[in-house]
């Protein structure tokens, strides 16, 4: 995660009398209204982004998302991540492909013109692969 802090927000979230708002706050100030599935996997991806363009890339993938995902789900909920992300109705990475068309859809994200739904099957049961871990 950001400088080992999991809870670090990414770059660029907006700054109020020194502390950085939530996403949750800068989604409630544009007017936005996600559902917390929404949310949580936006956040998860801005973090991927900011870690990816410090190393001077400008794209994650799908399998990237997903592990982000699932290790944001980790790193807040410590034993608890598999029922965190099925509170979410995230229980597979089609779950979070509906949601990135999502947000692509409501203009919080710009996919690459290669990047495709179809990019999110079959790469993650999250239950099964919290289990293995």
């Amino acid at each position: 995660m950001l400088d080992g802090n999991p809870y670090s927000p990414p770059n660029g979230l907006v700054e109020n009398e020194g502390k950085i708002d939530s996403p949750v706050v800068v989604f409630y100030e544009r007017g936005l209204d996600l559902t917390p599935s929404q949310d949580f996997v936006y956040y998860a991806i801005a973090m991927l982004l900011t870690e990816a363009v410090e190393d001077g890339m400008v794209h994650v993938s799908g399998q990237s998302i997903c592990q982000g995902v699932l290790d944001l789900a980790e790193d807040l909920n410590p034993g608890e991540s598999a029922a965190f992300l099925a509170s979410l109705m995230i229980g597979c990475s089609e779950d979070v492909g509906k949601i990135v068309d999502e947000l692509k859809n409501l203009g919080l994200i710009q996919p690459s013109p290669d990047d495709d739904s179809a990019d999110f099957m079959g790469l993650f049961d999250f239950r099964s692969e919290i289990e293995r871990e």
